[in-house]
Order: structure tokens, then sequence, then C-alpha cells
């Protein structure tokens, strides 16, 4: 059950294919009622209109995952670097309907999506200290700039800290050890680091 628990991409820069991959588990799970661990490994070495472990679009990996398939982890496991393709058809486990971009929304629209139809990948600004180094509460760091989309996670809730403030949670791909469990609390509202820039969903 890798959606629920934030993986290590390590030393590749494949953040694209662990939001990608994990928005698809994460709505399998609740479309499906059953869990699935779906390859990183064969979004990093086999779509082609990404860049492998130097950065890519979630776009693009849905893409793919609607186009060819995907097989399991277990069948194609993650290596964190670029490999050759070993893509196999006759080991698909799933293949999505497609995506939905829902970059023309306000963010309290995206928590109707996300409580209606399931978690939401994202891209966002990651460059700043404060992200890397964060460990708890909520992240709301001036330096962030809402334009400069460097890293990719997934929008798994939202709620109200005791100060009333709202905050997206947000699974990482840095390990749980990483912030709360992996996961983060980042400021809504104010499409912060760029959460509201480039949403998307997978269909099932």
């Amino acid at each position: 059950m890798a959606f629920l628990h934030a993986l290590l991409q390590r030393e590749c820069g494949a953040c694209w294919a662990f939001s990608a991959a994990s928005a698809i588990e994460w709505h399998w799970a609740i479309k499906k009622n059953s869990t699935v661990t779906v390859s990183r490994q064969q979004m990093v070495d086999c779509v082609q209109s990404n860049f492998g472990c130097n950065g890519g679009l979630i776009e693009n990996a849905l893409a793919y995952a609607q186009s060819s398939g995907l097989m399991s982890d277990a069948e194609y496991p993650y290596r964190s670097r670029v490999t050759q393709c070993n893509y196999d058809p006759a080991k698909v486990i799933l293949r999505t309907n497609g995506f939905e971009k829902l970059s023309n929304l306000k963010e309290p629209a995206l928590t109707c999506i996300l409580k209606e139809k399931g978690p939401i990948a994202i891209g966002l600004d990651a460059s700043a200290r404060g992200l890397q180094h964060y460990d708890t509460g909520l992240f709301n760091d001036l330096d962030c700039n809402g334009e400069y989309l460097n890293h990719a996670v997934v929008l798994v809730g939202y709620g109200v800290d005791q100060n009333g403030r709202k905050y997206w949670i947000a699974q990482n791909s840095w390990s749980n050890k990483w912030g709360e469990d992996g996961f983060f609390r980042i400021l809504f509202g104010e499409n912060h680091c760029g959460v509201a820039v480039t949403p998307l969903i997978p269909v099932l």
C-alpha cells in the first residue's frame, strides 16, 4: 500500500513519477476498494516526453498511464536511476482512462474535487530552504515562488489549525522520516508555492 506512505525518490529527480503514481494509487483504492502499487521506475524509464531523473511533467506521466498502462512495482521495482525501458504490455496491471486538468479552479473548488473524487497531483516550488528543512507545523514560506514549479507532490487532505489557519495536507516523496511521517501541511488559499497552478487528477 505504497500510496498510504511517503516513499523515497532518493537522488533521482523523479518526483513527477511519484506524484502521478501515488495519485493513481489513491484513486484506485477509492474507486476499487482495493490497493495496488504501480511502477515508478517504468515511468522513469519509459515516459519519453519527460527527462527521467532530471525532471518531467505530471501530465506526461498520466498520459502515459492511459496510453501504455502500468506494471506493478514488484514486477518493475524502483532503482533511483534511469535504466532501459522494460515495459511488457502482458504484465500491465492497470490502465487509466485519462486525467483531468484543474488549473482553472481556485483552491476552495479544489477542496470539493478532493472530497468528491480523491487526491490531486500538483506541482509546486520546493526550492525554499524552509520546505527542505520542514519538520512539522504549517509551512508558510515567503520565499516560495508560485510561478517556478520544480517539485511534484499529492494533495491528500485539508484542515484548519488551532489558530484558525486553513491548510492543505500533502504527500511528499522524501521518505516517511521527513516532515510529518512524509507528509506536510501547507498554507491554503493564497496559491502558496504554486499549489493551484497545475493540479491534475487521474481518471479510472
